[in-house]
Parts: C-alpha cells; structure tokens; sequence
C-alpha cells in the first residue's frame, strides 16, 4: 500500500463510496504518501465515463506535502469518478498515481433474516450487477461452510473488527459482507439504482437467517446476554449478537462512508413461532415485536449516536419444505404486517422510519429447491423484489429522508520542537490510540512527541463509543531547512558612514540575526561579525550561518581653504601617499591635485580628500567650499606696490616663459626679464632707483599687461 519514494493514495480506497446529501453532494476526504522533496500535489476527479458524474479538473491540494503525506478535503457531486493525483517539484512534474474507481452515491446497510441476507447458501450461478457501479464489502465473518465463495476476504467467526476497504464489484464472485450469502436481489436493485439516480451504489449485510425480533433486541441491550434460538432452545446466539453486526456496520461503514438507510426485511420466523397461538396470544405477540422493534431502533441510535433511517418491509410469508418435497402451507399474519407497517414515523413518532415493500405476495408459492426451501426467493422474483424496493427508497427519498453523511477522516499537522525533532499531531475530539506498523498503541494523547520514520494508522473513539479508523500512512520526520547563506549586497570593508547589505533569500523562511534583527535584508553600518539562523513554517530552525565580518574605516577629516594670493587658493593639508586632493570649480572636478590652485574665474571652489587603505576602501572626506571673487586688475596683479626689493607677479594664465619688461615713465628700458616657471614670480628691484615705473609683461598665450609701480628703498 506504501511505496517508497513514490506517490500513493493511502484514503479512499478502491470503489469506495460516499454517501451524497440532499445537494448530491459529499465530502472526500484525500490522505496519500508523497516523497518529502514534492512541493505541491494535485488531484483531479474525472468520470468514469462520460455522464457519470461532474468533472473537477486539477486543482492544487490546499495544503503543501510535509513529511511525506498530503491531505484534503473535496466536496464532490455525486458521480463515478477516476481520481487522479500528481506531484510537482517546482514546474516539474514528478509522478502521478490514480484510483481507478470512487464514488458519490447512495450507501445501504441490509438487514433482518434469511430473505435479506440472501437464503441459508450461495446458488452455483450467483446474481451479479450489469452495471459496474454497484459495490460491496467483499467481507465475511459468519461461518464459512455457509458461504462457498473462495474470493472473500474471511474476518474469523464473529470477528466485527470490520474493515471496510475490500470494496469489489457486485459479482458473482463476491460476497455482500459481512453476513452475506448469496447476493439474492440485491444484485438487481444495484443495477436499478445505479439507473435510476446515475449514482454508484455500495451493500453492507448484516442480516443472520432465522433470527426473530426477539434476538435482536435482546442483543440490543447493554449488556446482552445470549439469546435463545427460535427454533432450537437448545442454541443461543452468542451474548451480543445479531445485533453487534449492524452495530458495528452502523459505527463503521456508516460513519466513515455514509448510509443513505438500514433495509429492513424480517418477521418470517415470527410469523411462524405465532401461527399456532390464539387471537390474543398472538395480539400480545405482535405488540411485543412492536415495542421491540422500537427498541431496537432507540438502542441503535443510543448506542452509536446516528440516526440512521430505516425502511421496514411488511414481511410475514412463511413456509418450508417437507421430506416429500412439497411444501408445508404458507402462512402470513396480518397483526405482524400491521404493527410492521405502523413502525413508520408517521404512526410510531420514531423519527426516520419509512415504509418497505410488502414482500408475502411475491412468488407465491414459493419454489421447493433446496435454495427457495419453500420461503426463500428464487432468481424469477428478483426483477420484482428490485422493484419494490426501489419503489420504497424513492419515496423515503421523496420525503427527504436524511442520509447519514460521512465524516471526515482528522488533520494531523507536524512542528519541530526546540530540538528540531517532530511532534505529529492529529486535531479531533474523539479519543486516540496512535498504531504503529506492527498495530500496537504507541500514544494515546493527541500530539505524539519526536515521531520517529514509518507507518501510523489511528483508532478513534467518539463520545458514544463508535470507532473510527484512519488507515496506515507513511510519515517522515521533517528535515530542517539547509543553514542560510549570506549574500553581501556591496563590499564588507568599508567607510565610517557608509553601509552594506547582508540578504538571504529563502522565502519560506522567517529569520533573526545575531544582532536581533528579523529581517531578511539587513542594513549593516558598523564593524562586526553578522549570522542568521532560520525557521521555516513548522518551527524548525538552520544552523547558523557562516559569519560574515565587517569593517569601517575612518573617513578622512574636511581640509580647509584659505586665499594664498589673488589668483591662488590654498589649503594646510599636507599630502601622504595614501591620500589625493581634489579641487572643484562650481561641483565640476579640476585637473589640479596639489595644495596650491591658481583661480581663473570667480565662482564656488571646493576640496575634498581621499584616503586609500589596503585592503580596504578609500574613503572621501567632506568637501569644504570657498566662494571666490576675481580681483579687479584685468588678469594680472602685482605685489607690494609700492615695492622695496622684490615685487611678486600673478597672473590668471600661466607665467611660465613670459616676458617682462620694465620702463621708467618717459620710456626708458631699466629692466628685461623672462620669467621661467608658472606661479608666483619674483622680480628683484632693488637696484633701480625710487621712482615711478611701467611694468609691461606678456605671456605665452600672447595677453599682455602693462602696470604702474612705485620703487621706494
């Protein structure tokens, strides 16, 4: 039923059906094993033929595979269907598996004597459905030289731990478990149903030939004692039965499945204990089955909390067959047939209780074959009994009769505790007994503590006592997430005031980091060493991960800005190998990288400096600014003046290789020079006399000026 790294479907199970409401409708639950690296699972449910049933193509399974199972819960219109599943790693499809048959339907539980549960043998050519919809519980726990079937699946005697996952085609192969002999009628009205309301259709029977009224309400009771025979006082029917057979279908088949009705059909072997009594014996007699009956019914439904309905045959023929072959003659009882007919709701008050077929009138008389045995039916009254019965049921339909729908097998969830193992979970109120794969109870609280690898199946109980299995699955303890790795969005070496960023990129995780953050992306403005650590949707937590070290380097301080001269700005940085300076005019960068920078044009200068470390960034220190003016003197300036000894030059353009000359007022030439280099050129005038002078100078780019001096010693 497992298979290993492979998906299965655990729940339903083969030709399965569900009870539908009265919307036709019901809710399927799905459990199945998948392997622990399938991110999402799909279903789809497609009929079986065309017709058969409302299509829901793929959809995803609400919640996401973990630990090697998937569950869900569908609500599905009545119908046939094929159910397909398909698992998904990312947009990669990985495998698929189906369940060839499953249903929405109608669900019966057969019960009474003989003539339900199909005669006292099976026939050597049995009655089978035609239409593939119709089921049943290949089951039987009754005594096996009863039923000569070799296909069933055999319980032991009495054994009511039922099942209910056998489901087979009604063949003539199977057996309408668990008390089935021959499969009778039924078959047909399989085949009518199924016609009728386009709906599969599944038989549970519990019917014990020959029991009277008596024994089953006398196993009723709470604390049954065996009941006598009716027809050998010396055999009583073990202490609970035949009552524990439609009990347990009731709290099993019914509670898990679903049942539309109990089909009820007896009164044969009391119409024969009262054929010999007076008028008022027998009146007695009747009252007694009545108040029985409604016994029966009232501890039913006490006992496992559902009110299934009942459909009651009005039943009485009796007869058997003499050693000559010939049959005894019938009887019938009408006190019987009237307190039968007067169990319906309408009369009785019991709720739920609807009117049957009237069954002594059919194949009279009856066959003398050692199957007919003068009161069972044979094959020629199948058609009719069919019939009747689905005259019945359609009308207890009509009158809305409420279904018994099926109930949803429990979530089971799974967290990691603070050591990463697992607590498996299951969320219902009945009471627990957790099964491992031997079927031994390993817990009995609804959380099992660090769940270990392998199969667990469940029993419940609710609060009347019905049990309800959940069928073996696979689990696997979570794996926790793989340790996170940083991404480091920049450089981790870096300046005072700067900053990187440190990512991680799984979604499904939540995080914290070392410094208390629970971000994926943090922002990281000082020197340290940062880790992150994850927890994924069931708590279960990383490692941490690899640190990632930062440093901050110190950022360079703002230099200053002073006018050296006019045409020169200055600053008292002084330069070291690992620094540069840089100059701006109006936020543009200039090609000047010394201390010194000659200003050709008035406007906002600013220096900034850089610092370069190894390893490590370079840095930038804050700009500082000086608003500069030209001076008024036509691009060159001359200083002191009056001058003593040395007279400076500066000029907006280079001086480099210009001339200067210097004439007294009438024109005289007292001094020729060129001056070499670009800067601030010094001319020595100390060998002229005190006077008045012209100063012409003429540079490179062919500007020239002329100044007025003054030479005072």
């Amino acid at each position: 039923m497992l298979v290993n790294a492979q998906v299965s479907i655990v729940f339903p199970h083969n030709r399965q059906v569900f009870q539908r409401n009265a919307q036709n409708e019901a809710i399927i639950s799905i459990l199945g094993n998948c392997p622990q690296d399938v991110s999402q699972v799909q279903y789809k449910l497609e009929p079986v033929k065309m017709g058969q049933g409302t299509t829901i193509n793929w959809t995803n399974i609400s919640a996401k595979p973990v630990s090697g199972f998937y569950q869900e819960k569908v609500t599905v219109k009545g119908g046939w269907y094929t159910l397909k599943i398909r698992t998904y790693q990312g947009n990669q499809l990985k495998d698929s598996t189906q369940l060839d048959r499953v249903g929405v339907g109608e669900n019966f539980i057969i019960s009474g004597q003989s003539n339900a549960q199909g005669g006292n043998n099976r026939h050597a050519e049995e009655s089978f459905s035609k239409d593939d919809r119709v089921n049943v519980a290949n089951i039987y726990n009754y005594y096996k030289d009863y039923n000569s079937s070799p296909f069933y699946r055999y319980l032991g005697q009495l054994n009511t731990d039922f099942p209910f996952t056998d489901f087979q085609h009604l063949d003539a192969k199977t057996t309408i478990g668990p008390m089935g002999l021959s499969n009778y009628y039924w078959a047909r009205l399989g085949d009518r149903l199924a016609e009728t309301y386009n709906v599969p259709v599944c038989f549970i029977n519990t019917a014990w030939l020959a029991t009277a009224m008596r024994n089953w309400y006398e196993s009723s009771l709470p604390n049954p004692k065996p009941s006598a025979n009716p027809f050998d006082s010396n055999f009583y029917y073990d202490a609970g039965f035949p009552f524990k057979n439609l009990k347990r279908a009731v709290e099993l088949f019914g509670k898990k499945n679903g049942v539309r009705a109990i089909l009820w059909h007896q009164g044969e072997t009391d119409s024969y204990n009262n054929r010999t009594a007076s008028n008022e014996l027998r009146k007695a007699q009747a009252d007694t089955y009545q108040q029985n009956f409604k016994d029966l019914i009232k501890n039913l439904r006490s006992q496992t909390g559902v009110d299934v309905p009942w459909l009651v045959s009005q039943v009485s023929y009796y007869s058997g067959l003499q050693a000559n072959g010939t049959c005894i003659p019938a009887y019938t009882d009408n006190l019987l047939l009237s307190k039968q007919g007067n169990m319906v709701t309408e009369v009785s008050g019991i709720s739920e209780i609807y009117l049957g077929p009237y069954t002594d009138v059919v194949e009279v008389p009856r066959k003398t074959d050692a199957f007919a045995d003068c009161v069972h039916f044979s094959p020629d009254a199948y058609e009719e009994l069919a019939y009747l019965w689905l005259e019945k049921i359609t009308a207890a339909i009509g009158k809305n009769a409420k279904a018994i729908t099926p109930k949803a097998l429990p979530s089971f969830s799974v967290i990691c505790d603070n050591t990463n193992a697992t607590n498996l979970s299951v969320s219902t109120s009945d009471s627990i007994q957790w099964l491992n794969g031997s079927a031994q109870v390993l817990s009995k609280a609804s959380t099992i503590q660090k769940a270990t690898s392998g199969n667990y199946s469940m029993r419940l109980q609710d609060g009347v006592g019905n049990e309800f299995a959940v069928p073996t699955f696979q689990f696997m303890p979570l794996q926790a997430p793989a340790t996170p790795i940083i991404v480091v969005k920049g450089d981790t070496l870096f300046c005072q005031g700067s900053a990187v960023e440190l990512q991680v990129a799984n979604p499904d995780l939540t995080y914290i980091w070392n410094t208390g953050a629970q971000t994926s992306l943090i922002t990281v403005k000082d020197k340290g060493a940062f880790q992150v650590k994850g927890t994924d949707p069931y708590q279960c937590t990383t490692a941490y991960s690899k640190a990632v070290t930062t440093q901050v380097f110190d950022v360079p301080a703002a230099p200053s800005i002073s006018q050296e001269s006019p045409y020169f700005l200055k600053t008292s940085i002084l330069k070291a190998s690992d620094t540069n300076l840089f100059w701006e005019y109006n936020q543009n960068v200039l090609t000047e990288k010394g201390t010194l920078l000659r200003v050709k044009e008035s406007g906002t200068y600013s220096l900034y400096l850089t610092k370069s470390y190894a390893p490590g960034p370079t840095c930038v220190s804050p700009k500082a600014t000086y608003s500069y003016s030209l001076p008024d003197d036509m691009g060159v300036v001359i200083f002191p003046n009056p001058v003593t000894n040395s007279l400076s030059i500066q000029a907006r353009t280079s001086l480099a290789g210009a001339l200067v000359k210097i004439y007294t007022m009438d024109g005289r030439l007292v001094m020729d020079s060129q001056i070499s280099q670009d800067g601030s050129a010094q001319l020595n005038v100390q060998h002229l006399s005190q006077g008045s002078y012209k100063l012409w100078v003429r540079t490179n780019d062919q500007l020239e000026y002329v100044k007025n001096i003054i030479v005072s010693h």
